[in-house]
C-alpha cells in the first residue's frame, strides 16, 4: 500500500466566523485546546475546508473537551472549572476573573489544585498534577461534576506518562515501569510492565485496554484491566509509537519517530492502512467529534493544526491557522 497523507487547504466560507463578543456562528467541526496559546479554538467549517476561529477561553493551564463537544472540562491559575457550553462564551474569556464568564462555568468543588493534565470518558474524567503529584476521578460530567477521593501518586516508581479512567478506576501510566490500575479505596496494582507507557485507551467502552510502550517500540493490549489479565503484545517494531485511538475495528497509531499514521485490524492485528505525515504527531486529542481527532497543535508563528478524519477512509487534514484572508 503506497502510504501518503492528505493535503488539502481549501477556503473557507466567509460566513463562517466568531460572531463579536457573542457565541460561535456557524458550523463547527470540533474544539481545540491549543497549549502555545492557552486557549481553547473552534475548527469551523469541515475538514478540507476548515481554519482556526478565534480563542473563546483563554489564560488555561489545561483543558479536555468533552466526547459530544458540548462543554470541557479545563484548569485556570490553579482551579478546575466545568465549562458549561462552547457554544456560548464570549472572546477572551479570563476564567477565574471574567464577571461575564459567571453563568457558563462552574468551579468543581472539592478538585485538586494545580492540575496540568485532565482526560474526559463518557460520564467520567480524572484529572491529575504534576507538581503535587495527586489525581482524582471526577463523576457526573453531564450534570454537575463531583471530585472523588485525592490519590497520591507521589510514591509511584517513576515520573507519569499518562492517565485514564475506566469505571472508577484510575489508570496511569509509570516511566520505568508500566501501566498501574488504582481502584476506589485501593492500593495501585502493576497490571502491565512497560518502559514507558503512552496513550492509553480504553477499548470501546469495555474494560479492555490499549496501550502503546513509547520506548520500547511496541503496542500492547489487556484484555480485562479490571482483573488484572495478562498483556498481549498488539504490535511492535514501531519507531517511538506515542498515541492511540480506537474506532470502529481499527486501532490508530501514531508514530513520532517514523512520523507515521497506521491503521490496525483489531480482530487480525494486521496493518490496513498507513499514512506517511510531514509533521510529528504528538496525541489524539479529541474535538468533541465523533470522528475528528487532533494530532498536533499549532506550535504558534501561524503554524497549522493536524487533524484526523475516521470518518470514511481515514485522512489527516491540514487546518490553517487563520482563515483566508479576502
Amino acid at each position: 500500500m503506497i502510504a501518503r497523507t492528505i493535503f488539502l487547504i481549501l477556503c473557507a466560507a466567509p460566513a463562517l466566523v466568531l460572531a463579536q463578543n457573542a457565541s460561535v456562528a456557524g458550523p463547527v467541526a470540533g474544539y481545540v485546546f491549543d497549549p502555545a496559546g492557552h486557549s481553547i479554538r473552534p475548527m469551523l467549517g469541515i475538514p478540507g475546508a476548515a481554519y482556526m476561529g478565534t480563542a473563546i477561553a483563554n489564560d488555561l493551564d489545561a483543558a479536555a473537551i468533552a466526547p459530544d463537544g458540548s462543554s470541557a472540562l479545563v484548569a485556570s491559575r490553579g482551579r478546575v472549572y466545568r465549562v458549561l457550553s462552547l457554544n456560548a462564551p464570549i472572546q477572551d474569556v479570563r476564567l477565574p476573573r471574567h464577571a461575564s464568564l459567571i453563568p457558563l462555568a462552574n468551579p468543581v468543588d472539592g478538585a485538586i489544585t494545580g492540575a496540568d493534565r485532565m482526560v474526559w470518558s463518557a460520564d467520567q474524567a480524572a484529572i491529575y498534577s504534576s507538581v503535587s503529584g495527586q489525581a482524582q476521578i471526577l463523576s457526573g460530567m453531564s450534570k454537575a461534576p463531583s471530585a472523588g477521593a485525592v490519590l497520591d501518586l507521589s510514591g509511584l516508581p517513576g515520573a507519569v506518562t499518562a492517565i485514564a479512567v475506566n469505571a472508577g478506576d484510575l489508570l496511569v501510566g509509570v516511566a520505568g515501569a508500566g501501566v498501574y490500575r488504582i481502584p476506589a479505596g485501593g492500593s495501585p496494582q502493576l497490571i502491565a510492565p512497560a518502559q514507558y507507557p503512552v496513550g492509553l485507551r480504553i477499548a470501546g467502552g469495555s474494560t479492555g485496554l490499549f496501550f502503546a510502550d513509547r520506548d520500547g517500540g511496541s503496542v500492547w493490549q489487556i484484555a480485562d484491566c479490571a482483573t488484572g489479565s495478562t498483556p498481549m503484545r498488539f504490535a511492535g517494531d514501531l519507531d517511538t509509537p506515542v498515541a492511540l485511538h480506537v474506532s470502529g475495528s481499527q486501532l490508530f497509531v501514531a508514530s513520532a519517530g517514523g512520523r507515521t499514521l497506521i491503521a490496525y485490524d483489531l480482530t487480525t492485528h494486521a496493518a490496513t492502512k498507513s499514512l506517511d505525515l510531514a509533521f510529528t504527531p504528538a496525541s489524539f486529542d479529541p474535538m468533541g467529534s465523533a470522528s475528528l481527532l487532533l494530532m498536533a497543535a499549532s506550535s504558534g508563528a501561524g503554524q497549522p493544526y493536524y487533524v484526523l478524519d475516521t470518518s470514511q477512509d481515514p485522512a489527516v487534514w491540514f487546518v490553517p491557522e487563520k482563515g483566508v484572508q479576502q
